[in-house]
C-alpha cells in the first residue's frame, strides 16, 4: 500500500524531505504527491517536476488523495491553519513547526482525536534527537522529575567560540557566516527560540498544556569573555540551559545561561550540537545528544514521523495524543546558586557595602574573588572586577539585590548575574 504525502513549504528542511521521499520514498512505500509553496523563488529553485509543484497550499490539503501533509513553513499563521484544515480532511500530520506546536498544542490535539488522525512533531525540538519518541513511549513507565538541557545550536556554538577567547559580536558573525544563526538572531540569542522548545518537552513529559509566556527567559548577548574565564576558574562552563523542574504538583521552568559543573556531561557539548538531560524515577538520569539543526538531521526527524504515521495507517491504527489535560502550579520564584559579577571600585570598604546590601536581601556568599588583572582605570578611580558565588537563594531576593547594587556608589556599571547547575 502507497502512502501518498502533500508537503507545505519548500525551504531549507522542507527541501531535504521532498529530496528523500523521491529518492527513496518507493522503498518505504511513500510517494510524495505534491508540494505547496506561495513563494515562486522557492518553487523555482526546487529540483522538482513541475507538475508536482503549487502555489496553493489547500490543493492538497483538499486532495481526497493525500493521506499525510507535512507542514514546514513555520512561523504561526497561515502554518497553524494548514494543520487544522488538513486535521478537518482527514489528513494526519507531522510539523517541526515548534511555534504553533508550543502554543496551540491543545487546540491541534482536540481536532486530530476527533478526526481519527495523527499528529507527530519530533522534528519541533532538538531536530534529529528523538526525544518526544523517547518521552511518549519509552520513558512512558517514569515520572520525570527533570528535563535540562542545549536546545539551540546557535547559541551553544557561540558559547563554544567564546570560550576559545572569541568576543561574542565575532562569534555571532561567525555563527551567520556559517548558517547557524539568522541575520536576524534575536529569536535565538534572546532565547526565546528554547523557550518554546521547553514548553513543547514540558507538555510532553508531563501531559500538561504549558503556556511558553509563562516561562522564565533570559539570553546571551550579556555573557562576557571575562564570565567564561571567572566560571572556568570556579569549575563551571557557560550554557543556555532550558530547564523544567517537577516538584509535586508544582513545574519550575525557565530558559537562561546557566554555570554548569565541568563535571556535569552538558558542561563538554560544544560547536552546534544539542543534549537534553533528564531524570526519571524508574530510568535515571539519561542523557540525548545530536545534532540539534540543519537540513540533514530535521529531514532524519520528519520523513521517520512520516514512516511512523505511513506504518499506522496500514495497521488501520493511530497513536494515542496527549491529553495535556493535568493541571500543575507553576513555581513562580524558583530558588538557585549563582554568581555576581561586579566592577567594584578600589576603595576601602567597597567589598563590606556589597556584603550588605546581599545580607540584607538574606544572601549567603559563598566565595568572592577579586579578579586584579582585568584592574582598569575609569572616572579617575581604579575598577577591579569581583566575582561573588552565592548561596541557593529565591530569585526574588537576587531581582531586588540587583536593583540595589546598581544604586551603589561602589559598583561601576550594571552587576551582572548567571544561575549555578551543579
Amino acid at each position: 500500500m502507497v502512502i501518498e504525502v502533500g508537503l507545505i513549504g519548500i525551504g531549507n528542511i522542507g527541501t531535504g524531505v521532498a529530496e528523500y521521499l523521491r529518492d527513496h520514498g518507493k522503498s518505504h512505500g511513500l510517494h510524495l504527491k505534491a508540494v505547496a509553496d506561495a513563494d515562486p523563488a522557492k518553487r523555482q529553485n526546487a529540483r522538482l517536476p513541475d507538475t508536482l509543484l503549487t502555489d496553493d497550499a489547500y490543493k492538497l490539503i483538499k486532495d481526497p488523495q493525500i493521506q499525510i501533509v507535512v507542514e514546514l513553513i513555520g512561523g504561526e499563521n497561515p502554518a497553524k491553519q494548514f494543520k487544522l484544515d488538513a486535521i478537518d480532511n482527514g489528513k494526519a500530520v507531522v510539523t517541526a513547526n515548534k511555534f504553533t506546536i508550543s502554543r496551540y498544542s491543545k487546540q491541534i490535539f482536540e481536532a486530530a482525536r476527533k478526526k481519527g488522525v495523527d499528529v507527530r512533531f519530533e522534528a519541533s525540538v532538538g531536530g534529529g534527537i528523538p526525544i518526544i519518541q523517547a518521552l511518549q513511549e519509552s520513558l512512558a513507565p517514569n515520572d520525570i522529575t527533570l528535563i535540562t538541557g542545549i536546545v539551540n545550536g546557535t547559541t551553544n556554538y557561540i558559547l563554544t567560540r567564546m570560550s576559545e577567547g572569541m568576543e561574542y559580536k565575532d562569534a555571532l558573525k561567525i555563527a551567520q557566516d556559517k548558517g547557524f544563526a539568522e541575520r536576524d538572531p534575536y529569536l535565538d540569542v534572546s532565547g526565546q527560540d528554547a523557550k518554546h522548545k521547553l514548553a513543547i518537552l514540558a507538555s510532553v513529559a508531563w501531559n500538561t498544556w504549558i503556556d511558553p509566556a509563562s516561562i522564565s527567559c533570559e539570553g546571551i548577548s550579556e555573557i562576557t569573555t571575562k564570565d567564561i574565564d571567572f566560571a572556568a576558574e570556579f569549575g563551571y562552563a557557560i550554557k543556555l540551559l532550558a530547564t523544567g523542574r517537577k516538584h509535586g504538583n508544582k513545574v519550575e521552568l525557565r530558559v537562561n545561561p546557566t554555570l554548569v559543573s565541568i563535571s556535569h556531561p552538558l558542561a563538554k557539548i560544544a560547536d552546534e550540537f544539542n543534549a537534553i538531560y533528564l531524570d526519571g524515577n524508574y530510568c535515571g538520569p539519561q542523557m540525548f545528544y545530536g545534532r540539534g539543526a540543519g537540513r540533514p538531521a530535521t529531514t532524519s526527524a520528519v520523513v521517520a514521523d512520516i514512516m511512523h504515521i505511513a506504518k499506522n495507517i496500514r495497521r488501520g491504527v493511530r497513536d494515542e495524543l496527549l491529553s495535556l489535560d493535568k493541571q500543575y502550579e507553576l513555581v513562580e520564584d524558583p530558588v538557585s546558586g549563582g554568581y555576581f559579577r561586579l566592577d567594584l571600585r578600589h576603595i576601602a570598604g567597597s567589598l563590606a557595602k556589597v556584603a550588605d546590601i546581599l545580607a540584607r536581601n538574606d544572601i549567603s556568599i559563598k566565595d568572592s574573588v577579586q579578579r586584579n588583572k582585568f584592574k582598569r582605570e575609569l572616572d579617575g578611580d581604579i575598577v577591579v572586577p569581583d566575582i561573588i558565588t552565592v548561596e541557593p537563594v529565591a530569585d526574588s531576593k537576587v531581582k531586588k539585590a540587583l536593583a540595589e547594587l546598581e544604586k551603589c556608589d561602589r559598583v561601576s556599571g550594571k552587576p551582572f548575574y548567571l544561575r549555578i547547575e551543579d
